[in-house]
């Protein structure tokens, strides 16, 4: 029983290990600054395979990926990280203005550089997967923000991982990549969840309504 337990865990460090090499192998191949969104989102689809216990291939499922959504996670990503920049640069902008409402705005980009930061990790794989356009985007990302529970899931989660990586160094390199993906698809597959849910709560309010308006009033 004990070796059985021994054994499938290290058969998952194994595997988290090897998902973090083929991240690494995939920034490499995008010549670094062009391949770190795809890898990650390589990531993330190889982590919803584990999280669905699906037995495809690990290389197949990256690599698959890598390849098919290059161009759109370049897209989001970028576009992604202006954003963080854009509130970052207000959040020091304002840092150094000494005004009464600076105060205000600065803890308003505060708020805005994190749910942004969380938000992308949290519901890109979504928007890739399903070719959303920009509208579609936006209000995605506004409805994200009426599930905030989530996104402090992700955060601690993440900040467990890099103290982590402080305590011991040398072994979570081998794994700050895969585990920090993991993780954040782990909630995205949770948010995903609560929006079929919902989509399934007024579908039938819908149908109630279509077909029995008088109960409605």
């Amino acid at each position: 029983m004990v070796a059985s337990k021994l054994m499938n865990a290290c058969y998952w460090v194994m595997l988290f290990v090897y998902l973090n090499l083929l991240m690494v192998l995939g920034i490499i191949v995008g010549a670094v600054v062009f391949g770190i969104f795809p890898s990650i989102h390589a990531a993330s689809k190889v982590s919803k395979v584990w999280l669905e216990k699906s037995t495809t291939s690990i290389w197949k499922t990256f690599w698959s990926s890598y390849r098919q959504n290059f161009w759109i996670a370049e897209k989001y990503g970028y576009v992604a990280l202006f954003l963080m920049v854009v509130a970052f640069s207000n959040i020091m902008f304002w840092g150094n203005m000494d005004v009464t409402f600076s105060v205000v705005l600065k803890y308003a980009w505060y708020f805005m550089f994190f749910f942004l930061s969380i938000g992308s990790f949290l519901i890109h794989p979504l928007i890739i997967d399903e070719r959303m356009n920009w509208k579609e985007t936006v209000k995605l990302f506004i409805f994200s923000l009426s599930q905030p529970h989530i996104y402090v899931l992700v955060f601690v989660g993440l900040l467990v991982i890099y103290l982590a990586i402080l305590l011991v160094p040398g072994i979570m390199l081998f794994f700050v990549g895969s585990l920090s993906v993991f993780w954040c698809m782990f909630n995205t597959q949770l948010f995903k969840r609560k929006i079929l849910k919902l989509q399934k709560k007024w579908g039938n309010r819908e149908s109630v309504s279509s077909d029995k308006p008088s109960e409605q009033w």
